[in-house]
């Protein structure tokens, strides 16, 4: 009697342990199964996890987008499948037809969407300051001053959902950094500029005196003669920055009296 409740006990447990197996393989296929959700031919789908969001609001909120067809089940198959690399925080794009296996893999290694500003030629750091407010998912206050005039790059910079704007003007700031050492370096020692402040101010100048680039080397060459020769600049974009500090248009034309009245100019000139 007792051996054939034996057998019978280790029968159940090996069909208890087939169907284990068989229950984990079927799992595993559906962790690589693509387009697991409800949108297998839909466009990507972009969704922002703040950071703290725990494990199961992730998998009810990439179910409420239809990404996936079972919360519950992605997170035993994130348990058993997912590795022991934690999903992270930020603002990711799913492709419409992403399987769970996908979806984990991009939220843990942080692949996220990359956003891209750019700063003109032209703006100033007030201008740049306006453009960094009026970014919403940056965040965080700008710095206090602002950063000296001109030590901004005009350039096209990326950057991730929540990036503090103050970062995003260091990053500015270290580029023109870069930009202007380069080219300092590289200079024809015969022109009478002693810093590269200098070379910085004057490119500025000659930017706003004409807006068509190739007048610029012809404009440029005239201000280095009059510096050589020791006369003024005579340049009107000046006589304008010393009237509104680059805080905003003047928004007239210069009249005799901005022209005759002292303009504060940087001490190297």
């Amino acid at each position: 009697m007792r051996r054939r409740i034996l057998i019978a006990c280790l029968g159940l447990i090996g069909l208890v342990g087939i169907a284990a197996a068989g229950g984990y393989q079927w799992l595993k296929a559906e962790y690589h199964q693509p387009g697991d959700g409800l949108h297998k031919a839909a466009p990507a789908i972009v969704m922002l996890f703040a950071k703290g969001t725990s494990v199961r609001a992730i998998a009810e909120q990439l179910l409420s987008r239809g990404l996936i067809a079972d919360a519950d089940r992605f997170r035993i198959e994130l348990r058993l499948f997912g590795g022991k690399k934690p999903l992270r925080a930020g603002e990711y794009e799913f492709p419409g037809a992403a399987s769970a296996a996908d979806i984990v893999h991009i939220l843990q290694e942080g692949e996220q969407v990359v956003h891209k500003l750019t700063l003109a030629e032209g703006l100033n750091v007030h201008d740049a300051a306006a453009l960094l407010r009026g970014i919403a998912n940056l965040d965080g206050p700008l710095p206090d001053p602002l950063p000296p005039e001109g030590t901004l790059l005009p350039e096209t910079y990326h950057y991730h959902h929540g990036v503090k704007r103050q970062d995003i003007m260091l990053r500015m700031q270290g580029a023109m950094r870069d930009v202007l050492g380069r080219l300092w370096a590289e200079r024809d020692r015969t022109v009478p500029l002693a810093t590269p402040d200098q070379a910085l101010i004057l490119a500025s100048i000659v930017e706003k005196e004409t807006g068509v680039a190739s007048e610029r080397a012809r404009v440029a060459a005239v201000f280095l003669n009059r510096l050589k020769k020791g006369m003024r600049l005579q340049s009107d974009p000046t006589v304008v920055y010393g009237l509104t500090a680059g805080k905003s248009a003047l928004g007239r034309a210069l009249t005799r009296k901005d022209l005759d009245d002292p303009t504060t100019v940087p001490d190297s000139f």
